[in-house]
């Protein structure tokens, strides 16, 4: 009777270990999938950055008075200046991107 009392307790010993491993796995598989998450969120993260970064870098006006004083100067410059057609056209197109990055 010793013995099956033993035995039983092994075997209990084992089912617990059994339990334990499967539930460890599971909070290990849990573990991962939310790095895996976190890895994709900081990925995304730093994209947004570089595109901040790069989308600041093709701007040469940050605030919207700016760009009007330079609409302005540009439209003065046609006005009283005697240009070129080349560089009429260059100053339209100009004065149109500075309207379009208005908005």
């Amino acid at each position: 009777e010793n013995r099956r009392s033993v035995a039983t307790g092994a075997q209990l010993a084992r089912q617990r270990l059994i339990e334990l491993r499967a539930e460890f796995k599971v909070a290990l598989d849990e573990k991962n999938a939310v790095r895996e998450e976190l890895q994709a969120a900081d990925k995304a993260r730093e994209q947004m950055r570089n595109q901040v970064r790069s989308i600041k870098e093709k701007l040469s006006f940050m605030r919207v008075e700016q760009i009007d004083e330079e609409i302005q100067k540009l439209e003065y410059k046609m006005q009283h200046s005697s240009l070129s057609i080349q560089e009429e056209k260059r100053i339209v197109s100009q004065i149109k991107d500075l309207n379009k990055s208005r908005d």
